[in-house]
């Protein structure tokens, strides 16, 4: 009757933003990275990123991310889109992950559908040459 409970990846910064507490077991480099990365910021019941293009995106944990990647992946809005245009749907969306980028490419590359179609290849193309035009009673 053991009950497990996963701590976001964001726990420790959402400590630091919202308290200022720093756990004394971090090391001193984890204490610097934690002060450089307090580009975030607490609003109950969620925490936001400044973003580099100045948009605060919702951080969620990677299983919520990988259950928004599916939805936007594998539905039927989705539309079975690469990678890059599938970023740029979760990213629109607002959320945010530190291995947004990792997972996304890896649920593209796993799915099947997408595997199966795919553009023609420089080596399956047929050359391309010229129509001969031939006038009527030429």
């Amino acid at each position: 009757m053991e009950m497990s409970v996963k701590v976001p990846w964001f726990a420790y910064l959402a400590n630091y933003v919202v308290s200022g507490f720093i756990p004394d077991e971090m090391e001193a480099r984890e204490r610097r990275k934690l002060k450089h990365d307090a580009k975030y910021f607490w609003k109950d019941p969620h925490m936001f990123r400044k973003c580099g293009d100045g948009m605060f995106r919702r951080c969620v944990s990677k299983e919520e991310g990988l259950a928004i990647v599916d939805r936007l992946h594998n539905s039927a809005y989705g539309g079975y889109l690469a990678t890059s245009r599938t970023n740029a749907k979760v990213l629109q969306g607002g959320f945010y992950w530190p291995s947004m980028f990792k997972d996304i490419h890896m649920v593209v590359k796993s799915c099947d559908s997408c595997q199966r179609t795919g553009n023609i290849g420089k080596r399956n193309k047929m050359p391309l040459t010229n129509i001969l035009e031939v006038e009527l009673f030429d």
